[in-house]
């Protein structure tokens, strides 16, 4: 738990000069079994948390290395002096527990809610919760004016999203509704788009999307 806490505090302050490195590609599993996936050592896990898929860190100087697990936000530091890995999350979780207990081990992050007038709690964690779910986890590296990597940013969103789907929707529609999404962020809204465009069929006819299994529309 202390190396855990320590970790995501050196997440928040580091600050340092990124290096050119050479560095190799590295095949990841799908977000949904990422759990299962098994790792032999410290040093192992590290090497699949480089920068778009490959052994990069994130952040370098010349005595430590910064990475983020692409499909966790896990955090991981390397002192290059002295070999020791310091990792924010157990490395072994496909070894550990129950399939949702390794999802939680996976979370970097835990949110907890307790409703005052029942005193019920809400707890979500931010593998299970947010990352494991497409386009609510998102890296960003920070750059100064120099244009050299100083800080890294992960942001999750929690609970998963639910949708209320009409039965046909107008194509100009479609765009209108993610106009101002693209153009804050035009990656996230293709994502969505090409969401619900999955759960239609396209109508090249009458310029519509219809709902898959839905004939009523004609």
């Amino acid at each position: 738990m202390k190396k855990r806490i320590i970790s995501l505090i050196l997440a928040i302050i580091m600050v340092v000069p990124m290096l050119v490195v050479v560095a190799s590609a590295i095949e990841l599993p799908s977000k949904a079994d990422y759990f299962k996936t098994e790792y032999s050592s410290e040093q192992e896990k590290l090497e699949h948390m480089g920068l778009n898929g490959t052994t990069a860190p994130y952040l370098e100087n010349e005595n430590m290395e910064f990475y983020v697990h692409p499909l966790s936000g896990e955090i991981g530091i390397k002192n290059k002096l002295t070999g020791e890995i310091m990792l924010s999350n157990p490395y072994n979780v496909s070894k550990s527990g129950t399939e949702s207990s390794k999802q939680q081990y996976l979370s970097t992050l835990i949110l907890s809610f307790k409703n005052v007038s029942s005193g019920g709690e809400t707890i979500y964690y931010s593998y299970k919760d947010s990352a494991v779910y497409d386009n609510q986890m998102k890296i960003d590296r920070v750059f100064d004016e120099n244009g050299k990597a100083t800080a890294v940013v992960v942001t999750y969103e929690f609970g998963k999203k639910e949708m209320v789907l009409p039965l046909a929707l107008h194509n100009d529609d479609l765009e209108r509704i993610f106009a101002d999404m693209r153009a804050k962020d035009a990656e996230i809204a293709e994502g969505y788009i090409k969401n619900i465009q999955g759960k239609y069929e396209f109508s090249k006819e009458n310029n519509i999307w219809v709902l898959r299994g839905n004939t009523s529309v004609f």
